[in-house]
């Protein structure tokens, strides 16, 4: 049986208050230096963890506002975030066919790099790729990772309007 998640966070804080940051793994197709939408939200809230505190850690894609010629690097830091950027295909994101390989790609990338990882770490998943909470779940039945699902894009009131 899994521990409630108020005493796996008050953990955490005592943690904390003994020198040991909490820490937290992003996994995020999009982040900076790409500040628009998802990328803009994760990147103010992993800025606000670490100014609490928490040892915050992306694994992210390339970013797509820059063309694909330029060389991206794969590690980088950014005000104490450190950001690591897996392979994905980058194919127009305006065809069904390239937006499912650019999100299939990058799942597999993703958890190609969460296997040579030492679990436990709290993981912080969204739901854009559809396929990365699948991973989580499977990392969370084998190794035990917790993980957060953070929801964007629902809107039930459309589907009660529509029946």
């Amino acid at each position: 049986m899994s521990e409630n998640p108020v005493l796996q966070s008050s953990r955490a804080s005592e943690g904390a208050a003994v020198g040991r940051a909490p820490r937290v793994l992003v996994l995020c197709q999009m982040f900076y230096p790409e500040l628009i939408s998802t990328g803009q939200v994760l990147t103010s809230l992993c800025e606000e963890l670490r100014e609490l505190g928490a040892d915050v850690e992306v694994v992210c894609g390339p970013p797509t506002i820059v063309d694909q010629q330029s060389e991206i690097p794969r590690d980088i830091e950014h005000l104490g975030i450190r950001i690591h950027r897996v392979w994905s295909t980058r194919f127009s994101k305006l065809t069904f066919w390239g937006k499912l390989a650019n999100q299939l790609s990058f799942a597999i990338s993703v958890f190609g790099e969460l296997l040579r990882r030492d679990g436990g770490r709290p993981i912080l998943v969204l739901t854009e790729p559809p396929f990365l909470a699948a991973l989580c779940v499977a990392l969370k039945w084998w190794r035990g990772d917790p993980f957060v699902y953070l929801i964007f894009d629902l809107y039930p009131d459309v589907a009660v309007a529509t029946g």
